[in-house]
């Protein structure tokens, strides 16, 4: 008797627990659907308050917890406010829902580079491949990390693979800057002409062959085509930048300040304009317009260390 009215104390117990965590659950249930939460956090993400949009998605997730949709927009709040960690985690996440998608491995992928763990990204690629291994921007991915850890003959590889499965322009001028980089500028400038064949209206293409030809000294042959760049791009920032960069060493400061002031009113929030026009008013004594433009390029930046080069140029200017 004394045992089974004890075992009925036990039952009684388990219900109480269960019946209060459910009540604890039903209570702290954030209100409202999970479409109508994630939909607060993307008003709140297109305003980059990072924080409230962070907060709305992560309450969309706890009434849909399979909310993939609602994971990616919350990395991507956490990469914008510098969390790399929380992003990586979601996007794991992400993948243990949506496991069959290699777009979902090339973003983790990106985030692990973005970390400087460049071998996780390379073994987060490769299971992206074993997935979809006809998916050229994995190859291409793939080509960029190797690129970056100095494993020249597997990027060569991978960005074979890619244009095999898919031959794009982009893709040629890829594996085109990598031969340049390596001294096989013969392949290199086939590379950049195959990009052009395969899309005449891409200005990477002819950007690109023209910084080629500018670092071979080849200057006749690179203005034409930053002329081509510009023309197919009249919005090509680094176009801009680069023809500037020819002009001003064939001596012509004019059309070099010209260019870098395009750039600017193109994106007047990069330093890089601001920079080369502030060093090309340095070297036509205009001390005033340069001293502007380098402090202009200091408040854009929060790079300390690009912040103090530039002080010292200001600095020798008020010597």
């Amino acid at each position: 008797m004394k045992r089974g009215t004890g075992l009925l104390f036990i039952f009684i117990g388990i219900i109480v627990i269960l019946s209060a965590t459910t009540f604890f659950l039903i209570s702290h249930r954030p209100a409202g659907s999970a479409t109508e939460h994630f939909q607060k956090g993307e008003e709140f993400f297109a305003q980059q308050k990072w924080d409230q949009a962070i907060e709305e998605y992560t309450k969309a997730i706890a009434l849909d917890p399979t909310f993939v949709q609602a994971y990616r927009k919350r990395a991507c709040a956490y990469n914008s406010k510098g969390d790399f960690y929380a992003a990586i985690s979601d996007y794991k996440k992400i993948i243990e829902i949506d496991t069959e998608n290699p777009n979902n491995y090339l973003e983790l992928a990106s985030l692990h580079c973005s970390q400087g763990n460049n071998s996780s990204a390379i073994t987060t690629l490769k299971k992206a491949i074993k997935i979809d291994p006809k998916n050229s921007s994995v190859f291409n991915r793939a080509g960029d990390i190797y690129v970056a850890m100095g494993r020249h003959q597997d990027a060569l590889a991978s960005y074979t693979k890619a244009i095999n499965l898919s031959p794009r322009a982009d893709l040629y001028i890829h594996r085109a800057n990598l031969y340049s980089g390596i001294g096989k500028y013969d392949k290199a400038l086939a590379d950049y002409n195959q990009a052009i064949k395969v899309d005449p209206n891409n200005e990477g293409a002819y950007a690109n062959r023209a910084n080629f030809y500018a670092q071979r000294k080849l200057y006749d042959q690179a203005m034409p085509d930053y002329d081509k760049a510009i023309q197919l791009n009249a919005k090509y920032y680094e176009a801009y930048l680069w023809r500037g960069n020819l002009y001003d060493t064939l001596g012509n400061p004019k059309k070099a300040i010209a260019d870098f002031t395009r750039a600017i009113r193109i994106n007047p929030k990069r330093i890089e304009a601001y920079d080369a026009r502030g060093k090309i008013y340095a070297s036509e004594n205009m001390k005033t317009q340069a001293i502007n433009d380098y402090l202009k390029a200091i408040s854009l930046t929060t790079d300390k260390t690009e912040q103090l080069k530039l002080k010292q140029k200001i600095a020798e200017l008020k010597e």
